[in-house]
């Protein structure tokens, strides 16, 4: 979704640099956490999920705005995040370049505990 907005190199550069300036100025460690909304590194996990978990390459999809690419982006709001483990070099644990990693799950499977249909999505700056 990003590149739709011509966003290049130098604004991933000053979004790190953003994200860094913040995580100092409120001490914040890392974004690790339970539940909650995820903090977005490159775009929405829930998407890449969704498509994924429908047998859509998220890697090589062309044309976002297909007629079922529209209707599988529209259930992305059943998706829930259960964990957000974020990168903490100092105990080895980096996820590419100071990534993040998400696993989540659709309310349904959420609820009956169906926890073999959660989906791990790794994203990085």
């Amino acid at each position: 979704m990003v590149e739709r907005l011509g966003v290049g190199g130098d604004d991933y550069e000053a979004y790190g640099a953003l994200m860094d300036e913040l995580r100092q100025a409120h001490a914040l460690d890392g974004v690790s956490q339970l539940l909650g909304y995820p903090a977005e590194i490159q775009h929405d996990p829930f998407i890449t999920c969704q498509l994924a978990a429908n047998g859509v390459d998220t890697l090589t999809i062309e044309d976002w705005r297909a007629e079922d690419i529209t209707r599988l982006l529209e259930a992305r709001e059943s998706w829930r995040l259960l964990l957000q483990v974020d990168s903490i070099s100092e105990i080895g644990m980096e996820w590419a370049d100071s990534g993040l990693l998400y696993f989540s799950m659709r309310d349904g499977d959420l609820l009956t505990r169906q926890w073999d249909y959660s989906w791990l999505v790794m994203e990085s700056l």
